[in-house]
């Protein structure tokens, strides 16, 4: 028994045919949906916070700060994570009102990009706000890392077929493919033609 498979196959790939192999199925090779976005970052940053905000914000707040073990920390277990939590309170202040100015006009976005959809690395809800957007709208800030991040959706750039130079890698995967299918019928073919086989 002679077992064949592509595996045992060889081609060469002929650039000019694999370019008329990409004109043919060019609608096989799409972009991603992309988004030209406009974004304003406010990084959270560490303040000063007085001794009676840490208290306030720890009674008020206090079964937030739990050890591994499920069991409330003391206030001086927990000052640290307080702290941290008011100083992502106060950049969430302070990007709610840059919000509100980009709203009316008064402030400007730091960046423009235009992003693809398997590029936006944002959290999923966020993504799906940008997703859902329609053009001009501004998104409320939400937090990406250390940062507070307030995004303006400009256009969705529609998927369209890729350039050849950036589909080529799966178009040679798939148009080596089929060469080395079509060579392996032919050496099937060839060898049912020649096999002489033996009466068991």
């Amino acid at each position: 028994i002679k077992v064949l498979n592509q595996d045992d196959v060889t081609v060469s790939v002929d650039a000019i045919k694999l370019k008329e192999y990409w004109e043919t199925n060019k609608n096989k090779y799409m972009s991603e949906n992309a988004y030209e976005i406009e974004v304003s970052k406010f990084e959270v940053q560490a303040l000063t916070h007085s001794s009676e905000d840490i208290k306030r914000h720890y009674d008020k707040f206090r079964n937030d700060f739990k050890k591994e073990d499920g069991k409330i920390k003391s206030l001086d277990e927990a000052t640290k994570d307080i702290s941290l939590a008011l100083d992502k309170k106060a950049a969430k202040k302070t990007a709610l009102k840059k919000y509100l100015k980009l709203k009316k006009g008064e402030a400007k976005f730091d960046d423009m990009m235009i992003v693809s959809e398997d590029k936006l690395s944002y959290d999923a809800s966020s993504i799906e706000k940008i997703k859902a957007a329609t053009p001009g709208t501004i998104i409320k800030p939400f937090v990406d890392g250390n940062s507070y991040v307030t995004v303006k959706l400009v256009n969705m750039i529609l998927p369209k077929p890729l350039s050849f130079e950036d589909a080529r890698p799966p178009v040679t995967a798939d148009y080596t493919a089929e060469l080395k299918s079509a060579k392996l019928f032919t050496q099937i073919k060839k060898e049912l033609e020649n096999f002489k086989g033996t009466d068991i």
